[in-house]
């Protein structure tokens, strides 16, 4: 048997018992997490090509097949590709708002979500607000201000009995106050992600991801602010003031990295122009698996 027979065979005949199953509701897994194992089935083919002539190469090849059809199955289940399966869909919407004070001279937000889509801009009137839209599971908030930095967590718990196949419109818009100083610490799944923080005044943005279309909008109202990026299969688009000094460092050997207007200084290391002459800066460090990274002046 040629080992792409064996491989293919696998995924195609995993793909249809999973989707024969689901139809009579045999599964009670939470398969949303299983998209973030997606590298081991480069793990099971390179080993396949190492150990040929191995009887072992035939299990890495029935592992990595069994893997592939397990994770395609997860993304179609949210919605990667269009289309509405299924007419059971609980809709789930919130909102949430903290009233802004004078006194208030930063603060900090923490976003934990799995899948959908994340917009995050400035609004005016409240520190924080919060429009969200759940087709499964809910949002919920936190908000201590007994220290000197105002924290506010948000987290997104799904709540599924099987999974499903079919559209999971869950979304979230958040607008944040711009007179503080804000640290933003997001970390999602596999989502959709518009920041628009140019009119925020962002020192410090973490934003780690699994499988995300995202793009990033800074803007030039903190001296120095950082950046600091981890994907795993993602495109990331960061737009950056050209008056501000840009340091970039990436560590993405599997990448497409596009940096036009910044040269190169070192290894995975480029700069801006104006990168020493300009008054304010921008550093982002960013760290990726098999994604595209486009940073841009605007």
């Amino acid at each position: 048997m040629k080992p792409a027979r064996l491989f293919w065979g696998v995924f195609f005949v995993l793909v249809g018992l999973l989707l024969l199953a689901d139809r009579y509701g045999f599964f009670t897994i939470g398969w949303e997490e299983l998209w973030r194992f997606w590298p081991l089935v480069l793990v099971f083919i390179g080993a396949a090509i190492l150990l040929r002539g191995s009887k072992y190469r035939w299990v890495a090849l029935a592992l990595g097949g069994i893997l592939l059809a397990l994770i395609i199955v997860s993304v179609l289940s949210f919605s990667w590709v269009g289309g509405d399966w299924t007419l059971r869909r609980d809709v789930r919407e919130q909102s949430f708002s903290i009233p802004f004070r004078d006194s208030l001279k930063s603060a900090s937000l923490t976003y934990e979500g799995s899948a959908g889509t994340l917009e995050v801009r400035e609004g005016s009137g409240q520190l924080f607000a919060a429009t969200t839209h759940a087709s499964f599971g809910e949002y919920s908030f936190e908000y201590d201000s007994s220290g000197n930095t105002h924290e506010i967590r948000v987290f997104f718990e799904g709540r599924q009995r099987h999974w499903r196949l079919g559209r999971l419109d869950n979304y979230a818009i958040v607008t944040l106050h711009a007179m503080p100083v804000w640290t933003l610490d997001l970390n999602l799944g596999a989502a959709k992600v518009d920041l628009d923080l140019e009119r925020l005044a962002v020192e410090r943005l973490r934003f780690k991801t699994g499988a995300t279309s995202a793009k990033i909008r800074l803007g030039s109202l903190v001296k120095e602010a950082d950046v600091d990026v981890e994907a795993g299969a993602s495109t990331v688009r960061i737009d950056v003031p050209e008056s501000v000094g840009c340091e970039i460092r990436v560590e993405a050997p599997l990448s497409s990295k596009k940096f036009p207007g910044f040269k190169k200084v070192g290894n995975g290391e480029y700069q801006s122009e104006n990168y020493y002459s300009a008054e304010k800066k921008i550093s982002i460090a960013v760290r990726a698996g098999v994604s595209s990274i486009k940073v841009t002046r605007y």
